[in-house]
């Protein structure tokens, strides 16, 4: 029994590192212990990471967020983030690389109707990139 489920697991290990696409190393042949060994799937470097993670989150916030805030029944929703005290969805919400809140940020969601998306404005001193326009007027 213990064979078998070592066979399907080396079985499944490649079969993700196949699905992984073109680039990814393959699977070691070779036992190690008596065991099978896979490569581990390729991970980008943590700055290779902005670009494609910035990219998904846009796209969250623009199709996934209104269907999400309508479905709960929200016409506005507040993120209020204090500077090293972030409210526990702000980094989901911020293009990287954030650290942290700059003082009091305040991300603010207004759901503008069918068809018109969600308005996406942040509130601080500190701009927040593309993803979000500035309400901060102040000095």
């Amino acid at each position: 029994m213990r064979h078998r489920l070592r066979a399907i697991a080396a079985l499944l290990a490649t079969a993700l590192i196949a699905a992984a696409g073109p680039g990814t190393p393959a699977p070691d042949p070779a036992p190690a212990g008596g065991r099978e060994i896979a490569a581990p799937p390729a991970v980008l470097p943590p700055r290779a990471r902005v670009e494609p993670t910035n990219r998904i989150l846009r796209e969250r916030l623009e199709t996934l967020l209104p269907g999400l805030m309508r479905e709960a029944g929200l016409d506005c929703w507040l993120v209020i983030s204090r500077e090293y005290v972030e409210d526990p969805v702000y980094f989901t919400l911020v293009p990287g690389p954030a650290f942290a809140a700059r003082r009091t940020t305040i991300l603010a969601f207004f759901d503008r109707g069918p068809g018109l998306g969600v308005e996406r404005v942040t509130i601080s001193r500190y701009p927040l990139g593309e993803l979000y326009s500035s309400a901060w007027d102040g000095g």
